[in-house]
Order: structure tokens, then sequence, then C-alpha cells
């Protein structure tokens, strides 16, 4: 199994050294940058499994560098965890979609157990995508869209995956659905 490529952008370079030597043992593959906007060059060359980055940098701060990656191709569907100082921002970090945060000072350990964390994260949340729309042939799913049971009184239909649910049923239990009609077609 291949290691995990994180990119590691950090002005601090102390910080930088620490974290990577750090993280190397835990045996993950650690790119660097020090600033932001070498950190979308980083992104683009190295397409990173994790982004970890800080908030105070010079030229690009993280919030930037968080919007231009999450902009790119590339960029868009990778965790990011960020460092900061600033630990009364957490509200900030989670409305601009930040996977987790971690504040200074913090102990390697802590910053180890939150990218594992955040990997676990990142399956499940791919695992249930992948079970919400299974893969069928486009023939199977005509055949499934033509039989449709009669509906009766009372009887509603999920919007999603046509299937019928229960009258009492909030969502659907076929796809998780919540959006329901009275009838089948």
């Amino acid at each position: 199994m291949p290691k995990k490529k994180i990119l590691l952008v950090e002005d601090e370079a102390d910080l930088r050294l620490l974290v990577k030597t750090n993280l190397e043992e835990c045996g993950y593959e650690i790119y660097e940058a020090a600033q932001g906007d070498e950190g979308i060059t980083r992104l683009r060359e190295v397409q990173p499994d994790l982004i970890i980055t800080d908030v105070l940098m010079p030229k690009m701060n993280g919030n930037e560098f968080i919007q231009k990656a999450r902009a790119l191709e590339a960029g868009k569907d990778i965790p990011v965890i960020v460092l900061t100082v600033r630990k009364l921002m957490k509200d900030y970090f989670e409305d601009i979609h930040v996977d987790a945060f971690i504040s200074k000072p913090f102990s390697t350990k802590d910053l180890a157990e939150k990218i594992e964390q955040v990997f676990r994260q990142k399956e499940e949340k791919t695992k249930k995508t992948a079970s919400s729309h299974p893969t069928t042939s486009s023939s199977a799913q005509a055949q499934q869209k033509t039989k449709k049971p009669a509906a009766s009184q009372g009887d509603q239909y999920c919007n999603r995956c046509d299937k019928r649910v229960p009258a009492d049923a909030s969502r659907c239990p076929n796809c998780g659905g919540s959006d329901f009609r009275e009838t089948s077609y």
C-alpha cells in the first residue's frame, strides 16, 4: 500500500521540520511549502491525500490558500487540517469547510491522531457515497422504473429511488431520501 501524501504549508521552518520528521516516522510522505502560493504550486505537482496548513502566513494567508486550493480541480476534495493559535476561530474554520483544526501549541501525537481521524472520516464518507449510488446497468434501472406496484390509498414513493416508502417514514429505507410523493407516477 503506497504511503499517504501530506502537503504541509507552514511558514515557521522549525515547526515544519518537527512536523515533517514526526509524520514521516508515522509512515506518511511529507511535501513542504513555506507559504500559500508555494503551497498551490506543490498541490498541483503532488496531488496530496491531505493538506495541513497554518493560518497566519506572509503573502497568502491560510484562508486564501484554502480558497484557492478548493477552487482547483486537484484540491477540491482534499481534506484540510488547519494549524492555528486562534482557537476561538473554530466556527470560522467550519464555515470554510475545514475538516479539522489543531490549536498551537500541539503535540505531534495529537496531530497524528487528528490525521488518522480525518482519513477515517473521508473513507467512511466515500463508502457511504458508493453505497448510496449502487452501480446497476442502465437497462436494469429502466426495468426497475417500469415495474411499479399499483398505488393504494396512503402509499408514498421516494422521488430519489422511486420505491415505495411506509406512510409513517421520514426517510426512505432504500436510499435515505426524504422527498416523497403520493403516487408512483
